[in-house]
């Protein structure tokens, strides 16, 4: 089974009446070869999936049995990923991507979004199907 992994984050900024805070979405998904979502989370274990120094976090349970996964992402100064990758069970990596990100300036509002996408196979035996519940998440301390 091919799996999809976008990482994204998205900044939205306008000045105005005080306070002009930016807005930030930031999600991490295991998407299946049809595009469906099979996980998806805003924060891993309290975090952002993609910040500046680099994340690494795993992911195990619900259709990956005991096997795990680990993602890491880095990111650009305010957290727009830049690189990912993800090693399978046995700690090889299993594939690299990296990002393509957008700047858009209107009126006095800027918009950056990025993301990183990659594919990779689960091990054999393993199936996903769509919205599957009981992932574990863990931040991996690098």
């Amino acid at each position: 089974m091919r799996i999809q992994i976008p990482s994204a984050l998205g900044l939205f900024a306008a000045l105005g009446a005080p306070p002009a805070l930016p807005d930030r979405r930031s999600t991490f998904a295991l998407l299946n070869e049809d595009g469906e979502s099979i996980f998806q989370a805003n924060l891993i274990d309290g975090y952002k999936s993609c910040i500046q120094v680099g994340q690494d976090f795993q992911l195990e349970g619900a259709c990956f049995g005991g096997a795990w996964y680990r993602f890491q992402c880095s990111g650009n100064q305010i957290g727009i990923p830049e690189d990912c990758e993800v090693f399978g069970p046995d700690g090889e990596s299993l594939a690299k991507g990296s990002s393509d990100d957008a700047t858009d300036y209107f009126g006095l509002g800027i918009s950056e979004s990025g993301n990183c996408k990659v594919q990779f196979e689960l091990a054999d035996g393993i199936e996903c199907g769509p919205n599957s519940n009981g992932f574990e998440t863990h931040v991996v301390d690098s």
